[in-house]
Order: C-alpha cells, then structure tokens, then sequence
C-alpha cells in the first residue's frame, strides 16, 4: 500500500477516490487487473479490468463464494 502512497485510513474511509485513482493507472498503463490487500481481512482481492479485451477472451464463472455481512458505518 505504501508504494502505491495509500494507507489504511485511507482504505477504510468511505470516500474511495484515492483507490480508485491507483484503479484508473493500472487499467491505463494496460494491465488486466491487481492483486490488492482487503480492507475487510489480512487477505488479498484479485480485481480485474476486462474493458480493454474483447468479449471473447474472458470467461468468468463463480466457483466459490462467501456471504458477508453488511457494514454498519
């Protein structure tokens, strides 16, 4: 997180803009996606931009899931 110059408040604010920002890079510099911390755990989220790639390329099916519990901010 630091390298990207994001911090955990930062992260946990319900103002998203700084992350979303970091999205926008990596989409613009042509990658598919990012592996990022969870704000919710010690895991990571895999978040993924297909916008550039035909239709065709991608296939995604749900393997698994988990319900959460919605926050109460």
């Amino acid at each position: 997180m630091g390298q990207l110059g994001l911090n955990s408040s930062m992260i946990n604010q319900i103002d998203h803009r700084a992350c979303q920002s970091i999205g926008r890079a990596i989409e613009w510099l042509g990658h598919d996606g990012a592996i990022v911390p969870s704000a919710r755990s010690a895991n990571s989220n895999l978040v993924i931009y297909p916008n550039k790639i035909a239709p065709d390329v991608y296939e995604f099916r749900v393997l698994d899931y988990e319900v959460l519990q919605e926050s109460t901010l």
